[in-house]
């Protein structure tokens, strides 16, 4: 199709001569006299007019609020540069610094007000209980390695199982495209589940493309093996948000008879070595929590073990029930399973937690161990496709509709949370956590 000639062509020549004048301010360098219209550069002056425009809007909506004094433009929302950033002339027609300025805070804002609008759709999806999701989940758990160096007594990876996926750990490239595709709605990315996280090479990378997006990064580790000292301080600098240490004891062997393999002056000279660092850096993170796992053999050290963590300076001590089947192991108090989210209505891990495996897979919860297990597999741009697929709405399914028959051949299908909802007797587990549901009753 001909190109039509611009409309300073069409102009006299004082008009012509003025537009060119504006043209050349615009974009310093450019041929006005063979100048055709309209061409990429001048839809990027509409963009750009645009948003001085709604720019100029804003600040006179500042100035009706009463913000007039001088600084009161750049404390507005500035969306006119947010608008017209990245296009030519955009540093021409802008100071610099202040659009800078402003770019940074819009996109600070807008990022807050999306988790948190996202925030509410998930709750009240969960609440009406839709099984296709338009929300996001908010948290995320990400397996970065299922390699492990203990033997812990009841976790599969500690049996030597592998679930049908081999040992190994997620590359980078996929842990990028899976934060930068659901990062904007989470609020944190658990970076375990089956393995020792810090024996993933990339982690300190990860950790710092997580924080740099807004998402807080939680790692859970035994600490039960020589710790190079650049590898704690390059995890720390990446900006951890939390460190939890799993240290079920108070000497090796009240440590040793769940953390099979461990040992135990190690793992607590390691939590101690990054204590120190944290302190001496002057950072406020990571959070460090002491994380003691409650059993009939370690019940009696458990205050002990409290006194050492607060002598050491850890910012928090967490004694919590472990999971076991064997009443033998079964402590004489009741110890809080609040971590395992149960609730009487609802599984939260449906509606607002998404799971992957350090391969790719997309589970369920963080329950799903073997890959046969799986919900799907994780592609970059399909989160959606994936959240909203058959199996992930069978098993919200589960609870929706309560009197509907159990699916068949369904992973949830023989979850205790299931059979704690459905009125079913408990396949396994400790019977506190029939108590801990109970006591949930009908929170979300």
């Amino acid at each position: 199709m001909p190109q039509q000639p611009a409309r300073c062509h069409d102009r006299t020549p004082s008009k012509r001569a003025a537009c060119t004048r504006r043209s050349e301010r615009r974009w310093p360098g450019r041929d006005t006299a063979t100048a055709t219209a309209p061409t990429g550069t001048d839809l990027h002056f509409v963009r750009g007019r645009c948003g001085r425009l709604l720019d100029h809007l804003l600040y006179r909506i500042g100035c009706l609020a009463g913000d007039v004094s001088p600084g009161g433009r750049e404390r507005c929302i500035g969306l006119g540069y947010w608008f017209y950033r990245g296009q030519p002339g955009a540093q021409a027609s802008f100071k610099p610094a202040a659009a800078r300025g402003r770019v940074v805070r819009v996109q600070t804002v807008w990022r807050k007000v999306r988790r948190r609008l996202n925030f509410y759709l998930v709750k009240l999806e969960m609440k009406i209980g839709r099984e296709r999701l338009w929300s996001f989940p908010y948290e995320l758990a990400i397996d970065v390695t299922n390699k492990c160096n203990l033997h812990c007594s009841y976790c599969p990876t500690g049996r030597g199982e592998q679930g049908g996926r081999g040992r190994g750990s997620m590359d980078l490239a996929t842990f990028r495209d899976i934060i930068d595709e659901l990062g904007p709605y989470a609020y944190r990315v658990e970076l375990f589940n089956w393995g020792e996280p810090l024996f993933a090479k990339d982690l300190p990378e990860m950790v710092a493309y997580a924080e740099a997006r807004g998402v807080r990064t939680i790692v859970s580790s035994n600490l039960s093996f020589p710790l190079a000292e650049d590898r704690l301080r390059d995890l720390v600098d990446a900006g951890l948000s939390y460190l939890t240490a799993a240290i079920d004891g108070v000497d090796q062997s009240s440590y040793e008879t769940y953390r099979r393999g461990g040992r135990f002056e190690l793992a607590l000279n390691n939590l101690r070595r990054f204590v120190e660092y944290k302190r001496a850096s002057g950072r406020a993170n990571p959070h460090i929590t002491w994380q003691y796992l409650v059993f009939a053999h370690n019940e009696p050290y458990v205050e002990t073990a409290r006194a050492m963590a607060s002598e050491m300076g850890v910012d928090c001590f967490s004694a919590i029930g472990g999971l076991h089947d064997d009443p033998a192991w079964a402590p004489s108090k009741a110890y809080s399973f609040d971590y395992l989210q149960v609730r009487g209505n609802r599984c939260v891990w449906l509606w607002q937690k998404a799971v992957f495996h350090w391969d790719g897979g997309f589970a369920s919860c963080c329950a799903g161990f073997h890959k046969k297990d799986d919900f799907d597999a994780y592609q970059r741009g399909t989160f959606r496709r994936m959240w909203n697929n058959e199996k992930f709405r069978t098993a919200r399914r589960i609870w929706t509709r309560p009197e509907s028959p159990l699916p068949e051949g369904h992973f949830c299908s023989d979850c205790d949370k299931v059979r704690l909802f459905r009125g079913l007797p408990l396949r396994s587990g400790p019977a506190s956590v029939e108590r801990e549901a109970a006591r949930g009753g009908a929170r979300r």
